[in-house]
């Protein structure tokens, strides 16, 4: 997996690490000293769970959640797991496999230290 380069900061907030859009301002002196907040725009993130190399095409085994989530340091890993609990997903050769959609909102709301609103939640 290629390596993600660093969170850069400026004075008008953060920037993706991937395309360097500006992602949101920083809003007090010490977050935008901080590394905190999102990595990468919805449109990376989104496209990084998708073309993630997966061994069932459905979905994330156990061990790929565990490996997308080390590439995120800032992760509220307790956000992330509380959204995977009660979802629904599929079982393939006895591994519990996750859906694409339901890891990329656990990310989101883990990069963004919150719960999904009522339209996110299915």
């Amino acid at each position: 997996m290629k390596k993600l380069k660093p969170l850069v900061k400026l004075d008008a907030g953060f920037i993706c690490r991937h395309c360097r859009i500006i992602i949101r301002p920083a809003y007090t002196k010490q977050e935008a000293q901080e590394l905190a907040g999102p990595v990468l725009c919805d449109k990376c993130l989104s496209d990084l769970v998708n073309k993630y190399p997966t061994k069932h095409q459905i979905g994330f085994t156990h061990q790929e959640l565990i490996s997308i989530m080390k590439m995120f340091p800032t992760l509220n890993k307790d956000r992330f797991f509380d959204l995977l609990d009660g979802i629904t997903c599929q079982t393939i050769e006895g591994e519990i496999i996750t859906y694409h959609c339901d890891v990329l909102l656990a990310l989101t709301c883990g990069l963004e230290n919150r719960k999904p609103t009522g339209y996110e939640w299915d």
